[in-house]
Parts: structure tokens; C-alpha cells; sequence
């Protein structure tokens, strides 16, 4: 019997005559192309562009820190997830169906799981809450004329889609989730680590991985880097609560189609 990976297989298979897992391998790497696309656009245009970034502080001081940027780590941490899902589709689709290939996957499920609770939601959400935030407090200083240059569904593309499609992963390949003090941890380290790095850079070159902190004071920025750490234990825990609503919603679907399956098979009887 193949492994059910995902809720989406149940519905998907009702509905269409071509296997479910070659739909959902197309989905996973849509979502992969989708992120290598914004990043290859957006790198497309720093390379085109005719701004002297070596001039302008703005510029300069954010590419040269771009890998500590936060929603640069919570952009990688999609493609690692996305990345794991694709990965087990190639193995239901290409490998022979026996016993070792089987636990591969479902290892590789369960690994999807602990990060998606553990990292890849939180991350998610403080990313995105945090960036819109500062964008609607002080938008001149947060996203400058400067930046004008980028399309703005670029911005959309990093800082606000990402959340649905999580969202809509936990809802489709979800069965059950993993212990949420278990996943906690990695988080914690993940975000005292990250801290480490943003203020132990500003000690070090005297800037700010972020420009817009320029404007700030230091208190400032500790209050902000606190409530980060905070907010994305906060989002840990509201990724559970999320979850919970999101299997009540897939049982009562679950529960309507196999009640019109029942209907139909009684409706083809009685021809």
C-alpha cells in the first residue's frame, strides 16, 4: 500500500484521473520556483540597475548584510520545507514502492512537520507582522524612495504570501502535529543566535543590519529584537491553535464528501 502523505491525496484522487502525487509534486515545485524567482529578480535588478550602491548608505549597507536580513532566513527556510516535500514526491514517484522507501518518506514527512512548527510558521509570521508594521509606523524610512526601483509585489512576494501558503500547507499535508514543547527549543536558539549575530555586527562595524534601526535609538532596538523573540514564541504556540481549527474545518469537509460519496453510490444502486 503507498504511503498517504497528505489530506490533499484523499480529495485530489476523487477528482482527477491523473495520480495525486505527480498534482502535488507540480504544487511543491511551483512554491520552490515561485521564491528562486523573487530572489532572481531581485538580484536581476540590483545588477541592471544604474545606482552606485557604493554610494548610496541605504543600498550599501543592506546588501552588504542581505544574508542576516530575517525574512531572508525565514525565504530559506521556505525552500528547505518546500524543498522536503518535493523531495518525498520524487521518491513516491520514481523509486520502487518497498518497505526502506517508505520510512524514508515518512522520516522526511516528519522532518517537514517538526520544522514547519518549530521554524518555518513562527518565522513566517514575525517576519511578516514585523516588516508591515514598521512599514505603516514609518514608511519613509522603513521602504525610501530608493526602493522604488523594485516592483512592490516583490515586497508582497516576501513579506505577505508566505503566510497563506503556510497556512495552506498546514491545512493540506498536515495529519497530526508534533509536540509543541519539542519544537520550541530549536526556535529559542534560532532567535538568541540571530540576535548574537545582528547586534555583535553593529558592534563590530558600527551599523545596523537593518538601516531603518539607524533611526532608533539602541534602547529602541533591544525592545524590538525582545518583542521578536516574544512574538515569534507567541506564533509558535499560534501555530498549534491554528492547526487545531484547520482539522476541524478538514473533518467537516472530510465528512461532507464522504457523505456525498455515500449519496452517489446509493443514487447509482437504485438505477
Amino acid at each position: 500500500m503507498p504511503l498517504k502523505v497528505s489530506f490533499l491525496d484523499g480529495i485530489i484522487s476523487k477528482f482527477h484521473s491523473i495520480g495525486s502525487r505527480t498534482l502535488l509534486f507540480y504544487m511543491h515545485t511551483y512554491f520552490l520556483l515561485v521564491i528562486f524567482w523573487c530572489l532572481a529578480h531581485f538580484l536581476f535588478i540590483m545588477l541592471t540597475t544604474e545606482i552606485d550602491f557604493s554610494k548610496d548608505k541605504y543600498f550599501k549597507q543592506g546588501f552588504e548584510h542581505k544574508e542576516f536580513l530575517l525574512s531572508m532566513w525565514a525565504t530559506f527556510s521556505h525552500i528547505i520545507y518546500y524543498g522536503i516535500y518535493s523531495l518525498i514526491d520524487v521518491i513516491a514517484i520514481c523509486a520502487k514502492k518497498n518497505e526502506q522507501n517508505l520510512k524514508i518518506r515518512k522520516m522526511l514527512y516528519n522532518a517537514a512537520n517538526y520544522f514547519l512548527f518549530s521554524i518555518v510558521f513562527p518565522l513566517t509570521v514575525v517576519t511578516s507582522f514585523l516588516f508591515w508594521v514598521l512599514y505603516f509606523w514609518d514608511t519613509e524610512h522603513m521602504y525610501p524612495k530608493q526602493m522604488e526601483m523594485f516592483p512592490f509585489y516583490l515586497n508582497h512576494m516576501m513579506h505577505t504570501l508566505p503566510l497563506p501558503g503556510i497556512i495552506l500547507y498546514m491545512f493540506t499535508h498536515v495529519r497530526k502535529e508534533p509536540n509543541k514543547y519539542k519544537t520550541l527549543p530549536p526556535l529559542i536558539i534560532l532567535l538568541i543566535l540571530y540576535s548574537i549575530i545582528v547586534f555583535g555586527i553593529r558592534r563590530r562595524t558600527g551599523v545596523w543590519v537593518y538601516p531603518v534601526f539607524e533611526f532608533f535609538t539602541f534602547s529602541q532596538v533591544q525592545w524590538i529584537a525582545a518583542f521578536t523573540l516574544i512574538a515569534s514564541i507567541v506564533s509558535h504556540f499560534l501555530g498549534y491553535y491554528l492547526f487545531n481549527i484547520l482539522k476541524g474545518v478538514r473533518s467537516s469537509i472530510a465528512s461532507e464528501l464522504e457523505k456525498i460519496g455515500r449519496a452517489s453510490q446509493l443514487k447509482k444502486k437504485y438505477r
